[in-house]
């Protein structure tokens, strides 16, 4: 999904392309014109191709392959989301990443409490892509942050805040405090 922001953040980084697939295209519609200025221009960008499908389908369907897919999906609380957090969905991206691609999403946990529900629903999915990648890491806090390769993750704040520094990204979260308070 694009509508958040994502899309306008990753041009950021001057990828070559970056496929945005939506699953909802009455939601697009809907809100678009209600996006801030930002946001639309960032959906409206060269490099940016909007895809209406069922991302399960996409990824099986398509011959593409990604440096990075990002799972924009809601919270895995129904059989409409909980798809995307399965072993084989996560099979599906890593067919199509290249090699050294990374796969990363986001789910709203807890800093400091975790119910059981909660830690089942995070191990589970955990499992599903250990059983895939060979490298995951877990940031976790209020909303954790997962993502998993096939090659060594960074595992040091320190190397992702030197590539935003040599890149010259000023983003408004992701900063070097918040990315060594992540670590």
């Amino acid at each position: 999904g694009g509508i958040d922001g994502t899309v306008r953040e990753l041009l950021r980084h001057r990828p070559a392309r970056i496929d945005a697939v939506e699953l909802d295209p009455a939601l697009i519609a809907m809100v678009r014109r209600r996006l801030p200025e930002e946001i639309r221009a960032s959906l409206a960008h060269p490099s940016v191709h909007p895809i209406t499908a069922d991302p399960r389908r996409f990824l099986k369907e398509s011959s593409a392959s990604y440096d990075l897919i990002l799972i924009g999906m809601p919270e895995p609380s129904s059989g409409q989301t909980n798809r995307f957090y399965t072993q084989e969905f996560f099979r599906e991206c890593a067919a199509r990443l290249n090699p050294g691609g990374v796969i990363g999403f986001r789910l709203h946990t807890a800093e400091n409490f975790w119910t059981p529900q909660l830690t089942r629903r995070t191990a589970s999915i955990h499992h599903a892509l250990a059983s895939v990648f060979p490298e995951v890491l877990v940031l976790p806090g209020t909303t954790t942050v997962i993502t998993a390769s096939h090659t060594p993750l960074p595992r040091s704040p320190d190397i992702l805040n030197e590539r935003l520094r040599t890149r010259g990204i000023r983003a408004r979260l992701i900063t070097p405090p918040y990315i060594r308070y992540l670590f």
